[in-house]
This record gives structure tokens, C-alpha cells and sequence, in this order.
């Protein structure tokens, strides 16, 4: 996570949303609170407790949907006339066809919760800290909340087939899965590969943070270094090592020292162990490339992750 200069969002729309709401709340409790009373307008709709509507919610906004045949991107939403149509990739699988869905009908909520706002040079920064917020809500969308605390116990050990089972019933992926686990409970995401350092190609192979979550896409206070090992040091005692190693999941109570600038002390962190690297994961499309494999996710209790 890298500090933003003044504490500001530079996205006029993300901005615009937390004006209106007095900077009493942050962005991720309004987009929380915006998926929730979705989900209470459409709930009756349901054909499980756990599979959300979003073909029935998006045509309820007035939003029509047609299959394309693009190549470069998974869906768009345009306005044409007075009513709004989703472009969407042609034989795209269930998971991706519905986050899509709930994407691009969160492009429009964000837009529409933002109300006028002053037409601004967009930057990189600030196209990219709204598509996060439209993630943050489209998970939101997909998994409400309660369907969260409902199903994780964080009391317990989380392992794989927690996670992924929770996945296939809501029908999205694991990653939306870890997310909502992340933002509902104000945890600290990170997620690991046995890696080589891609910006320091003469690095040795070991296992790395390859993600973290929240990143970037947003104020933080802290820093913590992306691709770094899971050295002894940094974590005492290192479950992660040890989940990797005994491909287990574990929850323990470690202490963190030397880990960016989060603060030195004792931390409960619960670390999933999901598989080590197969090429049948790209044979099999279950990722598009060898960066988007984790083979682990740990997470931290740090709420200051989340602060507005």
C-alpha cells in the first residue's frame, strides 16, 4: 500500500460520494450500505439464499443486455437515448458474465450516487480508484453482507474448502470471495506465490506477497512491499511458511516486525492454503495468466486498512 499526498481521493466521483455523506462514513461502509439495501429491494428474487439475481436486478434499473463479440473487454455500459444497454463478451463463463453484470450496473449506481459533479481531466489514479470503488460495490452486490457473517466463522480455522465452497454457492470467484471476507470483517488481505521478484529478475525464487489488498486503488496510511518474502523475522511464528510448506490452513495469534509500515506488534491472522502452481491452471482457464495464481492468502486483523 502506498500513501496518497493530503489524504484526498482524486477521483471526482469517489470524492463527490463521501462529500455528500459529511466524510461521516468511508467509501467502503457507503458502497456496503448501497449493496445491502440492493439486496433487501430484491431479496424476494432470489432462487437461493445465496445466488443473487443480477440479470433480474439489472433489468429492473431499465438496462437492457446484449452478448457481443469483443475481444478486448468483458462488458461495457452505455447510454443510449434515454435508457442504458450492457455490451457483454460473447461464452463468457457464469462467474465472469455475473460479476460483469453487477460491474457495469455499478458504474451507473456510482454515477447516479454522485450526482453532478465538475468535469475533470481524468487521470490514471482516478480512473483507477473509481473502478475500484465499482468492484468494491459489485461484490457487494453479488455477496451481501449477512451471507458473509453467515458463513465464516472467523473464530475457526477458514481453509479451502470454506472459501470456495461459499464461492460456488453465490456463483462468483474465489478472489470476490477473499474480498468481501476482507472488507466485511476490515481485514487486511495478503495474498502469496513461490515467485521469483518480477521487478529484480535476478531475484531467487521463494514465496512472496503478490497482492495485497486493499492496494493502491486508494488512500492508506500504510505501506507494505509488494513481492517481499515470508522471512522468519517479519513473522514470529511464521504460519505462512508453514502453511506452504504443509499445505494446511492455519489461525494463530503472530507477531509482525519489519513489514513496511504497519505497526510492530501481535496480530490474529488466519492463512489459507489453496495449491502450488500447475500449468493445468491456464489449460483449464481457471486463470487467465501465471501473475493472477495465489497460492496462499493470509489475512490480518487490521481495521486501519480500511479508514476513509
Amino acid at each position: 500500500m502506498t500513501e496518497k499526498k493530503n489524504n484526498v481521493w482524486e477521483s471526482a466521483v469517489v470524492t463527490a460520494i463521501i462529500n455528500q455523506e459529511n466524510h461521516r462514513k468511508s467509501i467502503f461502509d457507503i458502497v456496503e450500505e448501497i449493496g445491502t439495501n440492493l439486496y433487501n429491494k430484491n431479496k424476494s428474487k432470489s432462487n437461493t439464499d445465496l445466488v443473487i439475481p443480477i440479470s433480474k436486478i439489472v433489468e429492473d434499473h431499465g438496462i437492457s443486455i446484449e452478448n457481443t463479440d469483443w475481444d478486448d473487454l468483458h462488458g461495457r455500459i452505455k447510454q443510449i437515448g434515454a435508457n442504458y444497454k450492457i455490451f457483454i463478451k460473447r461464452n463468457t463463463n457464469v462467474y465472469r458474465y455475473r460479476f460483469t453484470l453487477a460491474h457495469e450496473l455499478s458504474h451507473l449506481l456510482i454515477r447516479r450516487l454522485a450526482g453532478p459533479i465538475p468535469k475533470t481531466n481524468k487521470t490514471n489514479l482516478s480512473i483507477t480508484e473509481e473502478e475500484f470503488v465499482v468492484n468494491l460495490l459489485a461484490g457487494a452486490i453479488l455477496v451481501p453482507k449477512h451471507n458473509i457473517l453467515d458463513s465464516i466463522d472467523f473464530t475457526k480455522i477458514i481453509d479451502k474448502q470454506i472459501v470456495d465452497n461459499l464461492a460456488k454457492q453465490s456463483m462468483v470467484s474465489r478472489s470476490v470471495i477473499l474480498k468481501r471476507i476482507g472488507v466485511v470483517n476490515r481485514k487486511l488481505i495478503l495474498l502469496w506465490d513461490f515467485i521469483n521478484n518480477p521487478i529484480n529478475k535476478k531475484s531467487d525464487r521463494a514465496l512472496r506477497i503478490n497482492g495485497i489488498f486493499p492496494l493502491l486503488h486508494r488512500k492508506t496510511h500504510h505501506y507494505l512491499p509488494l513481492f517481499c518474502k515470508a522471512k522468519d523475522y517479519r513473522f514470529n511464528p511464521n504460519i505462512i511458511v508453514n502453511s506452504f510448506n504443509n499445505h494446511i490452513s492455519t489461525m494463530e495469534e503472530v507477531y509482525i516486525d519489519d513489514f513496511g509500515t504497519l505497526p510492530k506488534q501481535k496480530y490474529i491472522m488466519h492463512n489459507i492454503y489453496f495449491s502450488k502452481w500447475s500449468n493445468r491452471f491456464l489449460f483449464n482457464e481457471i486463470v487467465n495468466s501465471r501473475k493472477d495464481f495465489y497460492s496462499m492468502a493470509s489475512f490480518i486483523d487490521y481495521k486501519y486498512a480500511y479508514t476513509k
